[in-house]
């Protein structure tokens, strides 16, 4: 069974280095494909539009697909997933994503689809930003003056009254993608968690505890 080549990032940055990656061929294994006249089909995360744009201007034999992680995951751990079918060779995606889908068809008893990432091209830190006055008013609420997720979901959906902001800013909207389909968004989130959690080798059963529930409940109707 031919299987899919997944590209992984450990956070975010394009990389030039996807344009010696060539089609992968039935009974071919990932670390067989390098040519230097790259082919087929690439799905890319959305985050790597840019360099997938460009390569395929540089590359006409290489048809580009760009679409939200979650999406394609999708598409990788549905039973009986058929690469032919689904036109995809390659898959240009952070990291954890293709360790995830792997995962799910182990769970669901499925062969695996993927074969082995690649090494890690790049590397990108998830970081906060915010306007600095909004940013300066959380600090005065936020334990020791620390503006974090933990802080940020306990403030979100508040009024800025109440979290030493302006009436005229409304209410605390934090921001960022739907952790279900969106790679960053899963990054920011994962985040988010593990700072709220104070570790980031947290457990399923972790995600379980009440006053976890109510924080992340109230962090996502926020955004």
């Amino acid at each position: 069974m031919r299987r899919v080549l997944a590209i992984g990032f450990a956070v975010l940055l394009v990389a030039l280095a996807l344009v010696v990656r060539s089609r992968l061929d039935s009974g071919k294994a990932a670390d067989e494909a390098i040519t230097n006249r790259p082919s087929g089909n690439l799905v890319c995360a959305t985050e790597f539009k840019p360099v997938c744009t460009q390569l395929a201007k540089d590359n006409p034999a290489v048809t580009v697909r760009v679409e939200e992680a979650g999406i394609t995951y999708k598409v990788l751990t549905t039973a009986g997933f058929d690469p032919g079918a689904a036109k995809i060779d390659a898959w240009l995606v952070p990291q954890p994503w293709p360790a995830m889908v792997e995962e799910a068809r182990r769970a669901a008893s499925e062969p695996a689809a993927l074969g082995d990432p690649s090494a890690v091209l790049g590397r990108s830190p998830v970081v906060l930003v915010g306007w600095n006055d909004r940013l300066a008013a959380l600090q005065k609420t936020c334990p020791a003056g620390t503006v974090d997720w933990r802080c940020i979901g306990t403030a979100a959906g508040k009024p800025w009254t109440e979290t030493g902001g302006q009436p005229t800013w409304g209410s605390v909207k934090p921001g960022f993608g739907p952790f279900d389909v969106n790679a960053t968004g899963l990054f920011v989130f994962a985040q988010a968690t593990g700072q709220f959690l104070g570790r980031s080798d947290y457990a399923r059963n972790d995600l379980d505890e009440p006053a976890y529930a109510a924080w992340a409940t109230n962090l996502v109707q926020a955004v």
